[in-house]
């Protein structure tokens, strides 16, 4: 398999991930909501129960389904921009590392609500021109993005241009 495939595989598998994600929070949404309408249908129930009328309201408990339905279906529609243009900014940041031949990572994979960042770390061998390229290309990011750290390592002697190795420790800020 060559690096090309490999780079291709890593990135759809990040993208799986974090579609993984989002559906679970989704379900976790959906279910908590779905509790939320069987309490209010066992209300109604018993309140015509309790009234002798055996025959149960279906009209009503259609209402409250779609109802919830209508409002998941709202929240989902909020939510998909949002992770568009997440899953843009990844593909830019991954699209403009290979272009300058710098190995970028994503070291967490956001699974908590209030984790708001995605964490990268950047690794390659290359001249400072091409590190000031790459911090050139986070700024122009259209989100928030922190630098965490940035470590060189140049042997003595050597011209601004030649070799040293660099890491970029950033985070990339996905909520306002």
């Amino acid at each position: 398999m060559s690096v090309k495939q490999l780079l291709q595989n890593h990135f759809i598998i990040r993208i799986a991930l974090y579609l993984a994600a989002i559906s679970v929070i989704f379900t976790v949404i959906s279910l908590w909501s779905f509790g939320k309408v069987t309490d209010q249908m066992r209300d109604k129930r018993a309140l015509l129960n309790s009234r002798g009328n055996i025959q149960l309201n279906f009209e009503g408990v259609l209402e409250l389904y779609q109802q919830e339905y209508t409002r998941l279906n709202s929240n989902l529609q909020q939510l998909l921009p949002a992770t568009t243009k997440i899953i843009d900014i990844l593909e830019n940041i991954d699209i403009n590392s290979k272009k300058l031949r710098i190995d970028a990572k994503i070291t967490n994979i956001p699974q908590q609500d209030d984790l708001d960042y995605i964490r990268y770390l950047a690794k390659f061998d290359g001249s400072n021109k091409q590190l000031l390229a790459y911090l050139e290309m986070l700024n122009n990011l259209p989100v928030y993005t922190e630098i965490q750290s940035i470590n060189s390592v140049t042997e003595e002697g050597l011209a601004f241009d030649q070799l040293a190795s660099h890491q970029i420790i950033f985070d990339i800020f996905t909520q306002q």
